[in-house]
């Protein structure tokens, strides 16, 4: 008998010990969950902060593009301008010497390729006045 209640007193205290493991891993479990879950958190809201941060330096892009686009476009009528009244002015000067369409070629050769069809058109619009014609 002595033997039986020294077995089931051991039993007790194995079961005891087991329950007292299984707590403290489940204790460990919920710990490390919790802390995954502020890691997910702190995540997030570094994500948030990087997201707003590149759509204010997007935005701030946007407008250094629209401003300088603008400057650029103006400058480039600019110069465009100035190319056509220098080729005009040298096509004035060979005057009776070349043709008009010999004229109207040099005034366009000395543009870039998209800046010719205004200038042929502002050509032949000129010439026609120039002529009577218009």
């Amino acid at each position: 008998m002595a033997l039986s209640i020294k077995v089931r007193t051991a039993g007790r205290q194995t079961q005891f010990l087991l329950w007292i493991g299984f707590g403290g891993l489940l204790g460990l479990l919920i710990l490390a969950g919790i802390s995954g879950l502020s890691v997910v958190r702190q995540i997030q809201t570094r994500n948030q902060r990087i997201r707003e941060d590149y759509v204010r330096r997007d935005r701030t892009l946007e407008q250094l593009r629209e401003r300088f686009g603008a400057g650029v476009a103006v400058r480039e009528d600019a110069l465009t301008r100035a190319k056509v009244q220098r080729a005009a002015a040298r096509a004035l000067a060979d005057g009776p010497l070349r043709s008009r369409a010999a004229q109207a070629a040099a005034l366009v050769t000395a543009l870039r390729a998209e800046d010719r069809l205004p200038a042929i058109v502002a050509g032949l619009v000129a010439g026609r006045f120039a002529s009577g014609m218009g």
